[in-house]
């Protein structure tokens, strides 16, 4: 079971989302995690709606194995994945397949088994959850008690 840190938030949104430091702490939690990737100006940059953070591309490299990476423009889309890294785009497709062949399925896309579910909490429905390859959510901590079988 893939467990995503959506953002690096492991517990609910906070304001520190797609800060490295932030992620950082998640992957210390031993999630993997989602980031928002921007590539402007010569440097890579991590932000939602805009670039906010920059992060060295060694940074990257370190993290590679543990990092999901949404590119939030084209450049940063070709050269993440030039990079080697997990990278994909989306706006509001019902699946979405990274570079490395994993499938991503919208919060309101029926869920198919072998898929990472995104943001999972935004459905009304958690029927075919377990089937799942993995969820991506800003409540990971929740997820990572619901995999394991205990009672939550």
């Amino acid at each position: 079971m893939r467990l995503i840190s959506h953002r690096g938030n492991t517990e609910g949104k906070c304001l520190m989302e797609n800060m490295p430091s932030l992620a950082e702490f998640a992957m210390y939690l031993g999630f993997e995690v989602e980031l928002d990737f921007w590539y402007t100006k010569g440097n890579f940059y991590t932000g939602h709606d805009e670039p906010i953070y920059k992060v060295e591309e060694e940074w990257l490299l370190k993290y590679k194995d543990e990092l999901w990476c949404h590119g939030k423009n084209v450049l940063a889309l070709q050269r993440l994945h030039k990079l080697g890294l997990n990278t994909f785009a989306h706006m509001e497709d019902p699946f979405v397949v990274t570079t490395h062949g994993h499938v991503i399925s919208h919060p309101y896309a029926n869920w198919k088994p072998d898929t990472i579910v995104m943001l999972p909490e935004r459905s009304k429905s958690k029927q075919g959850l377990k089937k799942a390859m993995g969820v991506c959510s800003d409540h990971i901590a929740y997820y990572k008690e619901y995999y394991s079988g205990k009672n939550i």
